[in-house]
């Protein structure tokens, strides 16, 4: 059985999948399988796919039997695939070589999640940016909502049975949906972080499965709302605690305040 599941969701991508496709065989780390979840294409996609079904019995192909979009597509994906973890990687993104092998060597930490760094290509003109998201450990619900970090699909490998517990993906999420995956995940996860770049994210495409304005535009207003209640909750008890050690500090005599002060 396979330790890690790649799931790929695709529409269209048939002039760059291959390249994402190839990243995985080059990988340092051989325990997986890739399913590749077709959203219906009208291009020659599932040629392609077939092109390296032909030469690798790990890699496989689907098409999108839930609602349409990513994130039906990575459900499908979730829901076919047989391995404890499971990386949801985009169709035009780059793995480097050692991606998996890394990831794996935390899977004992207790983590839940497992990520790491990566370098963002810019393209037209190209120009490349890295991130510092900082590094996760433990709990980073709270970080999340702060925006103090940020996690992207194709840097982190999740355990399945925590996919599962969450009732997968929420498929009504038409944009931001790896901030709407990671804010409901950081409830009932641990994190680790791999101090390294990783992979590589191509962004803004304008092929992709969600690309257009108005449809991240509508995403923001549908995260905002529905997680709008946590954020209220977690704005309050930053509220409540730096008020609380404010009126600590103030409760302290003049010596003890001198004393906590003097450099």
């Amino acid at each position: 059985m396979p330790i890690v599941s790649i799931i790929i969701p695709t529409y269209n991508r048939a002039n760059v999948i291959g390249r994402t496709i190839e990243s995985f065989i080059s990988q340092t780390y051989k325990e997986w399988e890739l399913l590749v979840v077709d959203d219906h294409s009208t291009d020659n996609t599932t040629a392609v796919i077939e092109t390296f079904m032909a030469k690798d019995a790990r890699i496989k192909y689907y098409l999108n039997e839930r609602s349409k979009g990513a994130q039906g597509a990575r459900n499908t994906g979730i829901l076919k695939s047989t391995a404890e973890w499971v990386v949801l990687f985009d169709s035009d993104d780059y793995a480097y070589p050692n991606f998996l092998e890394e990831l794996v060597s935390e899977v004992n930490s207790g983590a839940d999640v497992i990520s790491s760094l990566i370098r963002i290509v810019h393209q037209n003109p190209t120009r490349y940016e890295y991130p510092n998201w900082g590094a996760m450990s433990g709990k980073i619900e709270e970080a999340l909502y702060k925006n103090t970090t940020y996690v992207t699909f194709n840097m982190a490998m999740i355990r399945r049975s925590k996919l599962m517990e969450m009732n997968l993906l929420d498929e009504d999420c038409m944009a931001y949906q790896e901030l709407d995956t990671h804010l409901r995940l950081s409830s009932i996860c641990n994190y680790k972080s791999v101090n390294n770049v990783l992979s590589d994210y191509y962004f803004c495409n304008v092929d992709s499965i969600t690309s257009d304005a108005q449809r991240n535009n509508a995403g923001r207003t549908y995260i905002l709302s529905k997680h709008s209640k946590r954020w209220r909750k977690l704005a309050y008890k930053s509220f409540f605690n730096n008020a609380r050690h404010l009126f600590f500090f103030c409760e302290l005599s003049l010596e003890e305040k001198d004393s906590r002060c003097s450099p």
